[in-house]
């Protein structure tokens, strides 16, 4: 059973013209075949232009440093597990390393927490986005106060 040139055309291209489909099946059943073959490759290369504009974002962010936090956060957190698994193991030097990333965390959290302070953003926003409560942030928050009135490093 053959399918007619224009019920051919409406299954490549569900959403054209019904005007379109019926002047392009109306030409030959050579010049139908090449648009046919002509619309695939449009679309083929349109998905790999689609594509390939994807992995150029994705350059563009990792060489700009545009990441997505829940994926810099997967990463970091799989470093980390990997580094604590290497100090589990026996390695001293992974162990210094993770004894560095804290300190470097709990400052960069501690100058993090007083620059959203500095901006006015409520201590229950902070308290969340640290998974306290809020009590507890604003205990920090003064800590960090202090800390930063007297030169001193946040007290844990």
């Amino acid at each position: 059973m053959s399918v007619s040139k224009a019920d051919r055309l409406r299954r490549l291209a569900p959403s054209a013209d019904p005007q379109l489909i019926d002047a392009i099946a109306s030409q030959t059943a050579g010049t139908v075949s090449v648009v046919a073959l002509f619309a695939r490759q449009a679309v083929l290369d349109d998905r790999q232009r689609q594509a390939e504009a994807r992995r150029q974002r994705k350059a563009d962010a990792r060489q700009h440093q545009h990441y997505d936090e829940d994926e810099l956060t997967a990463r970091t957190l799989r470093l980390i597990e990997a580094t604590a698994a290497r100090a589990a193991g026996g390695d001293l030097r992974a162990l210094a390393a993770l004894a560095q990333i804290s300190k470097a965390a709990r400052s960069a959290i501690s100058e993090a927490s007083l620059a959203l302070d500095n901006l006015g953003l409520p201590d229950r926003a902070v308290s969340d986005a640290l998974g306290q409560t809020k009590d507890a942030a604003a205990k920090r928050r003064n800590r960090i106060r202090l800390s930063a009135l007297t030169g001193r490093g946040e007290a844990s």
